[in-house]
């Protein structure tokens, strides 16, 4: 792979990374909704914001380090 691959790569990743930490943040806040009015029960909703939550924390792990060779 060259340099100019591998810069294209780390953009689409980063790109992917964002994409998917602003989706997550909506699908929490649709959580959050669907439990005030009664569409999931309080148990549902914390596993599910802690399945986010950690997957959240990972892709900002690998984002501070693309941007850390950026």
């Amino acid at each position: 792979m060259n340099d100019a691959n591998g810069v294209q790569s780390i953009a689409i990743q980063k790109q992917k990374a964002e994409a998917r930490l602003n989706i997550i943040d909506k699908t929490i806040s649709k959580l959050y909704n669907d439990n005030a009015e009664g569409r999931i029960s309080d148990e549902r909703l914390y596993k599910m914001v802690k399945d986010f939550e950690d997957e959240e924390k990972a892709l900002k792990e690998t984002l501070g380090i693309i941007r850390s060779f950026s």
